[in-house]
């Protein structure tokens, strides 16, 4: 069975919680980036069409309007940093594309983990938080290191 991965605003490091140097995807996983800026004509993207073919996909596009993907059609939604979760536009998007079962990685600096968990807990009531699955990594950015937390729900 094949896993649709959405990722908002990859920027220039898709998937970075994977790999800080490569888009990384397993063998049964189909990849869709949606950034705002045109991001995709990097070195970085241009190995992963090489190395992955017609399973990786992007667009520019904005997470309030993710019209080209199609209702519940998603396993897992990757927003890192850029989710934006308090906007109501893009839970709504999110949640519409998102199938059931699927599961919603959010990406934040450590200090603002709980915030998110809250806004996901009172704002999208189907979800269920999957301790288990989170992460913590090293986010590089403009020659430092900032710890970021991933958090993960399930939406049922």
């Amino acid at each position: 069975m094949i896993k649709r991965t959405l990722e908002i605003g990859p920027g220039p490091a898709p998937m970075h919680h994977r790999s800080a140097d490569d888009l990384a995807l397993n063998d049964d996983e189909v990849y869709i980036g949606v950034d705002i800026n045109n991001v995709f004509d990097t070195p970085l993207w241009q190995r992963a069409f090489e190395k992955y073919g017609g399973r990786v996909f992007n667009f520019t596009g904005d997470r309030e309007e993710l019209s080209d993907i199609e209702d519940g059609s998603i396993d897992e939604l990757v927003a890192l940093g850029t989710h934006d979760i308090a906007n109501e536009k893009v839970r709504k998007q999110f949640n519409r594309v998102l199938k059931n079962g699927g599961r919603i990685f959010l990406g934040s600096p450590v200090a603002r983990a709980q915030s998110i968990k809250d806004v996901m807990q009172k704002n999208l009531p189907g979800y269920v938080e999957m301790p288990a699955e989170q992460i913590t990594y090293s986010l590089h950015r403009q020659g430092a290191e900032m710890p970021y937390s991933v958090v993960v729900f399930m939406k049922q």
